[in-house]
């Protein structure tokens, strides 16, 4: 089975992150639990957008790097296109306001900016190996 093309990348991962260093630090902890080849990075929310209205048959979790809650808005405004994809969100406070807004998304985790990312990593890692495994299984016809 197959993970669907995307342009000319096998894409696993959608990863959401503006332009800055809190985004790089985030991408460089997940790379380890996906290959880059399998993982596109959107820097704008138009962009994000763009990428989840395309065929997602092989697309696996996103993660979604929100900086402040006028961009937890603006990501709210397409939640509807994040209803059958596995999302990890990492917010930029513990506001209940924040909080209320991340879960009107259904993220399987959440997790703040001010963490080194390393629990986001292993859930990213665990969601991935979960799906992969079930997808060996699928292939093998329910035998491993």
């Amino acid at each position: 089975m197959e993970n669907t093309l995307f342009g000319s990348i096998l894409l696993k991962l959608l990863l959401y992150a503006a332009e800055g260093e809190t985004g790089k630090r985030l991408q460089n902890r997940i790379c380890h639990a996906v290959s880059k080849q399998g993982m596109v990075r959107c820097r704008t929310i138009e962009n994000f957008s763009n990428c989840l209205r395309k065929p997602l048959n092989g697309l696996v979790l996103s993660i979604i790097l929100i900086r402040s809650r006028e961009e937890l808005k603006a990501i709210d405004s397409i939640g509807a296109l994040l209803r059958h994809v596995r999302t990890i969100i990492i917010l930029p406070d513990r506001g209940y306001g924040t909080i209320a807004g991340a879960f009107r998304l259904h993220p399987r985790f959440i997790s703040y900016t001010d963490s080194d990312f390393s629990d986001v990593a292993q859930v990213a890692e665990r969601i991935l190996a979960r799906v992969d495994s079930s997808t060996q299984k699928v292939i093998n016809g329910g035998h491993q």
